[in-house]
């Protein structure tokens, strides 16, 4: 007797899921996969001031996310190609999504541009490749340097609080063994150059 092939579970389109009773749209990711971020998009004519809701979805974490991504096409071109995002309508909230805040001697020795770009890398897909973005980030060099002590102020005072929060946004949102890797990696060859410039003190 033949086995019966097991069907895949179809999932509703988003404008199924607009037509769904519920006060909220709910969403998240299912499965071992990184988190997924999409950058907002005022509409045409909108006030210059306005402030809209990024979207950042992490797998088994649901969160309510705005009416309007059910019509942003290059969220519902994510939707039709990825079949982990799972969008519903729920008539009760889901608990509040991990905190973007950093303990205060990291944050206070960070720029918004450095702490921006280290919340980028724990919500955004990465690969351990030398020309994947993410990775250029965490193995940033710093060519202006004159020096090998002024590449290693530098690395203490821009990259170490840099890769700390990598890593603290990175247990919230993914949690990637990968990524804790290699900031691992470069925190301990920053260690490890500390460690050689205090001795040559002596």
């Amino acid at each position: 007797m033949a086995r019966r092939k097991s069907q895949k579970v179809q999932r509703p389109t988003l404008d199924e899921v607009k037509a769904q009773p519920g006060k909220y749209v709910v969403a998240m990711l299912e499965g071992a996969v990184g988190p997924l971020g999409v950058e907002a998009i005022a509409p045409l004519y909108a006030p210059p001031n306005i402030k809209l809701p990024h979207l950042l979805l992490q797998a088994y974490v649901p969160c309510q996310i705005d009416e309007m991504w059910l019509e942003d096409g290059r969220f519902r071109r994510l939707y039709n190609e990825r079949d982990y995002i799972k969008v519903w309508r729920s008539d009760d909230l889901p608990p509040e999504p991990p905190s973007a805040d950093l303990p205060t001697e990291i944050e206070a020795r960070m720029s918004p541009l450095v702490k921006h770009n280290a919340y980028r890398i724990a919500t955004n897909p990465f690969a351990s490749d030398s020309k994947h973005p993410s990775y250029m980030m965490i193995w940033a060099k710093n060519e202006d340097a004159s020096s090998e002590r002024s590449v290693l102020n530098w690395e203490l005072k821009v990259i170490r609080p840099f890769l700390q929060a990598v890593k603290i946004y990175e247990s919230r949102f993914g949690n990637r063994p990968e990524v804790i890797k290699e900031c691992d990696k470069r925190l301990t060859q920053i260690a490890e150059k500390t460690s050689v410039d205090a001795q040559l003190l002596l």
